[in-house]
């Protein structure tokens, strides 16, 4: 055996090099080669270990549901080549999930001969950048790198594919060391990161969650992905650290319906249509009237629903292009949410997340937050785990929609809130718990 033979050390710094945050990895069987697929569970689990854009239905089989993957084959030189045709495609009547497509359009340092090989015992690394980008390399069964592998601690599982350690101090690790620096400097003002890293003086309601991602170092971000190290962070407020909050409820994700009246004719219309008169605010609508599946309150009179989901035993995806649905007292669907959009967001958003409790303060007129000593960790969520809890009624809608001056010029505020309490976060993840920031990872 030659001592150049490439070992696992050398592919982690060359991933790390191209910018990777956390590699994950798959030995393949004989058959993870058929037709340049590879199997990946018989959920949609894989989709939050990979960067899912324009999730949808496939035109050609309407049952399948099909996205196309920001992937690229890396050689141990470092230089990477993209992959064209790689794709995601989960078949909901089987269940299962597959990569397919990923030697199509001839990517330059393709590993042609291992991936159309029906060798078992090969060896699939995929890295995920800070970017949301793939970069894929695969190990031969007899590799250094291979073997190497074998020797790991595989404990820590998404679905079938097992996480490698980039680096000594893991990025769950690092995360834990800067939430137990914030806690120790007790009250911080409130304050916000500009665009360009400068920070500005906050004193807002949502103040606590800008002061937290300012002290992490997140800029803003408007795109749907996750804020420190791959992680999510989450902040909520408590009156006291004593205990672990279990009636609080905190925003998932805002998205806007793309389905329905709401979506063919907007905010506006729709609060014309359903919103009430503000108590105190003349030319004012509102519509915050809370929905769960299967509800229909008196004072909307409108039932969300939940179409393209079977909740019984562990709950199946029926319909790739299902949706939440809010419909009226004749089936008129008023507003919904397309299951493809919210697999995109979700699985982009939410693989990891944090839950950071703080309370807040105010001295001499100005905001002051300090953040808890234990920390809620949620890994490893998938899609259907979301729809679960939204048959439970444990996620449910919550809109804070309004218009002012209706009557002559409207200004529309549209946020469509899907909320969740504190107690019933952990079953959206495959594992969640809590974390005393200042203990030794």
């Amino acid at each position: 055996m030659s001592r150049r033979e490439p070992a696992l050390d050398t592919l982690r710094q060359i991933m790390r090099d191209r910018g990777v945050l956390r590699l994950y990895a798959k030995r393949l069987a004989r058959n993870d080669n058929s037709k340049q697929q590879v199997y990946v569970g018989t959920s949609l689990a894989a989709v939050n270990i990979f960067s899912i854009t324009n999730a949808a239905p496939d035109p050609a089989q309407p049952t399948r549901l099909k996205a196309p993957l920001n992937l690229s084959w890396m050689s141990l030189d470092g230089t990477v080549s993209r992959a064209p045709g790689a794709q995601f495609i989960y078949y909901p009547q089987y269940p299962e999930a597959r990569l397919s497509g990923f030697l199509e359009g001839g990517p330059a340092n393709a590993p042609v001969e291992t991936m159309t090989s029906r060798e078992a015992g090969r060896v699939l690394f995929i890295g995920v950048t800070r970017t949301n980008t793939l970069i894929a390399y695969v190990a031969a069964k007899d590799d250094r790198i291979a073997r190497e592998f074998e020797d790991l601690d595989h404990s820590e599982k998404f679905g079938v594919f097992v996480a490698v350690g980039l680096h000594d101090q893991n990025p769950r690790a690092a995360l834990l060391a800067e939430l137990c620096r914030i806690h120790g400097q007790g009250w911080i003002r409130g304050k916000a990161l500009r665009a360009d890293g400068t920070e500005r003086h906050c004193d807002s309601r949502n103040c606590g969650g800008c002061t937290l991602e300012a002290e992490l170092g997140i800029r803003p971000n408007a795109r749907s992905e996750p804020d420190f190290m791959g992680w999510e962070v989450k902040q909520f407020a408590v009156e006291n650290f004593g205990r672990w909050p279990g009636t609080k409820s905190l925003t998932l994700m805002t998205p806007e319906p793309d389905r329905g009246l709401y979506a063919e004719k907007g905010a506006l219309e729709f609060l014309r249509r359903f919103g009430y008169p503000d108590a105190s605010v003349p030319n004012r609508l509102n519509f915050s009237i809370p929905h769960r599946v299967g509800d229909v309150p008196s004072r909307s009179r409108l039932r969300l629903a939940l179409e393209g989901y079977n909740a019984a035993g562990h709950g199946l995806l029926t319909d790739p292009d299902g949706c939440i649905a809010l419909r009226d007292h004749r089936d008129r669907m008023i507003a919904g949410w397309g299951f493809p959009k919210l697999l995109t967001i979700w699985s982009r958003k939410h693989a990891f997340a944090v839950y950071v409790p703080s309370n807040m303060r105010q001295t001499h007129g100005f905001r002051e937050y300090k953040f808890g000593p234990t920390a809620g960790l949620g890994e490893g969520t998938e899609f259907i785990r979301l729809l679960g809890a939204i048959a439970r009624g444990h996620v449910f809608w919550d809109p804070g929609l309004n218009v002012t001056d209706v009557l002559v010029q409207p200004k529309v505020k549209p946020r469509n809130q899907f909320r969740v309490r504190i107690q019933h976060v952990g079953a959206l993840y495959q594992r969640f718990g809590l974390a005393t920031v200042c203990d030794a990872p």
